[in-house]
């Protein structure tokens, strides 16, 4: 057995990765990414016959998917509940959170995660997620103090964690501001790509997710029917909230990460970056990056892979950048109280 096996032994089975949400699943050859809401109309939905998703629906990324067999809730049906301007409370608009545990996934989502994995004398981020889906996180100085922070609610939602941020106290993770001449402060909504991996945890967030150093971490859901590392994958970033004198939330920014690893021994890896609001879709930023790739455990459903420069982990449905500093582990000896 390799190294890069040994390493990943806990991701080798099949068996360890938990079901989809039982109200539409994430089939392999369709996009998770964009059968579960993520597209521009505002946590809406188009409804068929007997409350089904229309048969096809055309993404905002081209990429066309089977509905789902439950439609999120029109902002019509979603109702009131908080005053706006309470602390810490979304304002009416936003779809009520969803409960936490009633996923396997979310359950494996439990304790304190950390990233770089040896924080021991180095600035690091310490993510904590309670039993009941409330979050804590905390970036730290080597010398353990507190440089920013954020809490609210977390669940998952498809691919996305979808966070119902109430204290957003760090560098924004979108520089709105320049871009749009707002700078929205929360509560408000993001979700964020994610891919767990027996005890480690790859997000696919903007660049200033973490202010220590521009966020280079990567996950990815699959898109296609391939097998091991090969195949076409991506993840999508987004940030909801209220604008300015409106009563319901709009798409703001939606950031998308594509990865294409074909036969060939040229990876592709891309960006993109769409201001949706105040009069999107603009364009706002287009990157991409070709290099080598060796899969590092060839024959294996899921094992790693160095793609760019960059050791990875990936299995039948997920791959992320597994490097101690670009994704979070769990359960690491924390050197902060």
């Amino acid at each position: 057995m390799s190294r890069h096996l040994v390493l990943l032994c806990s991701l080798g089975a099949s068996a360890c990765i938990p079901p989809p949400k039982g109200d539409g699943e994430v089939l392999l050859g369709s996009s998770g990414i964009d059968a579960f809401g993520s597209d521009e109309a505002p946590y809406t939905t188009s409804m068929g016959p007997a409350g089904t998703t229309g048969a096809v629906e055309e993404s905002t990324s081209g990429v066309t998917t089977e509905g789902s067999t439950s439609g999120s809730p029109s902002i019509a049906d979603l109702g009131g509940g908080t005053e706006v301007g309470e602390p810490g409370v979304l304002p009416p608009g936003y779809p009520t959170d969803q409960p936490f545990g009633d996923d396997v996934r979310e359950l494996d989502l439990i304790g304190r995660w950390l990233m770089p994995w040896t924080p021991e004398g180095q600035a690091h981020v310490e993510l904590r997620v309670a039993d009941d889906g409330g979050f804590e996180w905390i970036e730290r100085a080597a010398d353990c103090s507190e440089t920013g922070s954020a809490t609210g609610n977390l669940w998952v939602e498809g691919t996305q964690l979808a966070l119902s941020v109430a204290v957003w106290d760090k560098v924004a993770p979108w520089d709105t501001m320049a871009a749009t001449g707002v700078e929205f402060e929360p509560p408000y909504r993001m979700r964020i790509g994610y891919t767990p991996m027996g005890g480690y945890l790859g997000l696919a967030g903007p660049r200033d997710l973490i202010a220590m150093a521009a966020w280079e971490g990567r996950a990815y859901s699959r898109l296609d029917v391939s097998a091991g590392v090969n195949g076409v994958w991506a993840a999508e970033s987004e940030l909801w909230a209220t604008p300015p004198g409106e009563q319901v939330p709009a798409l703001v920014v939606r950031d998308r990460f594509d990865a294409t690893v074909p036969q060939t021994s040229v990876a592709v890896l891309a960006h993109s970056r769409s201001w949706w609001w105040p009069e999107g879709p603009v364009a706002a930023q287009d990157e991409q990056s070709n290099g080598p790739w060796t899969d590092d455990t060839p024959g294996n459903l899921a094992g790693a892979a160095t793609i760019l420069g960059v050791l990875h982990a990936y299995d039948g449905v997920g791959l992320l950048s597994f490097v101690g500093d670009r994704s979070f582990k769990l359960g690491v000896p924390s050197p902060c109280p």
